[in-house]
């Protein structure tokens, strides 16, 4: 309907051009050409009409379409989120590992033991990593899935 105004607008003001042409020179356009082009207006506007139902319809199936990509591919953006997170814990986890185990082995060359508590930090330290393993395994896997379902 707002096309078909705008259209009608557009008439209206093709006929005012046409009438100040006219009154400067009465012959130049004749009496045909308003007709025609009113006639030419119409049918364009006839046209619209028939065909905006199914170009609305396909826009609309399209933009279902884009969103579902668009929720894919947060879906798969979380998803690769929490695997960068578990990825992230389980390299902390491994370099605390690795750094507590040389402090060991120094005082071991040092001659020194390892007190409980070192121990008892050593041993939650691991529980901790095989914990951080077993999230970025589930992550891992969560993220393959997204990745197939897509």
């Amino acid at each position: 309907t707002d096309f078909a105004l705008s259209l009608t607008s557009h008439v209206e003001l093709v006929e005012q051009l046409l009438a100040v042409v006219r009154s400067i020179e009465p012959q130049w356009l004749g009496g045909s050409a308003h007709a025609e082009a009113k006639a030419q207006v119409w049918a364009v506007a006839m046209g619209v009409k028939a065909t905006a139902p199914r170009v609305g319809h396909e826009v609309k199936r399209h933009l279902h379409g884009l969103q579902q990509v668009r929720e894919a591919t947060l879906k798969a953006r979380n998803a690769l989120e929490r695997k960068r997170l578990a990825l992230q814990e389980r390299n902390h986890y491994m370099q605390k590992l690795q750094s507590l185990r040389m402090e060991f082995q120094e005082r071991e060359q040092q001659g020194k033991g390892n007190t409980k508590e070192q121990l008892q930090k050593l041993s939650r330290n691991q529980e901790k990593l095989a914990y951080a393993e077993s999230n970025l395994a589930d992550s891992t896997r969560s993220s393959a899935k997204v990745a197939e379902e897509q």
